[in-house]
């Protein structure tokens, strides 16, 4: 199972599916408005690991949702 993230065109209520990879193509109704015009939007993945000295570092070159610093030490999403 995955989770996949969609915008809908009639409320722009962002919400989330959880379902198998097989069924991506099956068509999604808003739970807010039930309009079937959804559009599935692309959520970036946040990945951690230790570097040296045991430092939180995020993986990538770009690091979390656009921050260019290269050590997650003083970021409140990285647990220590």
């Amino acid at each position: 199972m995955a989770t996949y993230e969609y915008r809908c065109e009639q409320c722009q209520r962002v919400f989330e599916v959880r379902r198998s990879w097989s069924d991506v193509v099956t068509a999604i109704v808003c739970p807010h408005c039930a309009s079937a015009q959804v559009r599935r939007i692309y959520t970036p993945v946040m990945m951690f690991t230790r570097g040296d000295g045991g430092a939180v570092q995020s993986l990538g070159a770009r690091g979390c949702a656009g921050c260019a610093a290269s050590s997650c030490s003083g970021c409140g999403s990285a647990k220590n």
